[in-house]
């Protein structure tokens, strides 16, 4: 039996010319949209729809990180390093700022 894609991971579909690949996302009226993909395997479309959605959440890829502003590394910073590895009541306070 083939491996089932959990819900939310999108489908795919073959085309002459490779796969298209569909995945929903909630626009920002809480409407379902879907976005679509085209590449010439699987893994490319994958690969296509991991970077638009990290986009989409405010993560860039490490080609990106030259176009970072100051923002957005603070936000990363924070994130990746700051949560789960502090007390609580600090993280207030960083983020207060």
């Amino acid at each position: 039996m083939a491996k089932r894609r959990k819900n939310g991971e999108g489908c795919f579909s073959k085309n002459g010319n490779g796969y298209d690949y569909r995945i929903p996302y909630t626009d920002k009226g809480g409407n379902t949209k879907y976005k679509y993909f085209w590449a010439k395997t699987k893994e490319e479309c994958i690969e296509k729809a991991t970077n638009w959605r990290n986009e989409q959440n405010g993560i860039y890829t490490k080609d990106a990180n030259s176009n970072w502003t100051i923002e957005q590394w603070a936000n990363y910073w924070y994130d990746n390093y700051v949560v789960g590895k502090v007390k609580i009541t600090t993280q207030s306070d960083d983020r207060s700022f």
